[in-house]
């Protein structure tokens, strides 16, 4: 319920990490459920996440709605924040559409 991890409604995609922690992409960034809370990770401009993935080592990895790619990490305190990709692209490589679908071939 979007009163219980406060939050937007429209989830599109979820996955769990290796650890069993379950990442769910939301219209209002990442939401993140231990088994007891909920934490919301998101990028500053709070834009959408509009897919969501786990690679074969656990990373979860996002697509945004302005065609950013990211993976969602922790600090050494456990707190979980966005890291874009998009720079590790060449300019006329990057994504100019809504990312929608991520295919993890390996890593």
């Amino acid at each position: 319920m979007p009163k219980d991890y406060i939050a937007g409604a429209n989830n599109l995609g979820v996955t769990q990490n290796n650890d069993g922690m379950i990442f769910v992409a939301n219209l209002n960034g990442v939401l993140i459920f231990d088994g007891v809370n909920w934490q919301h990770c998101k990028r500053k401009d709070e834009i959408s996440i509009q897919c969501i993935a786990k690679t074969n080592s656990g990373k979860i990895v996002v697509g945004t709605e302005d065609g950013d790619i990211a993976l969602i990490e922790r600090d050494k305190s456990g707190k979980f924040y966005y890291a874009s990709l998009i720079d590790n692209l060449p300019a006329k490589s990057r994504p100019q559409q809504i990312i929608r679908q991520i295919v993890v071939l390996g890593e």
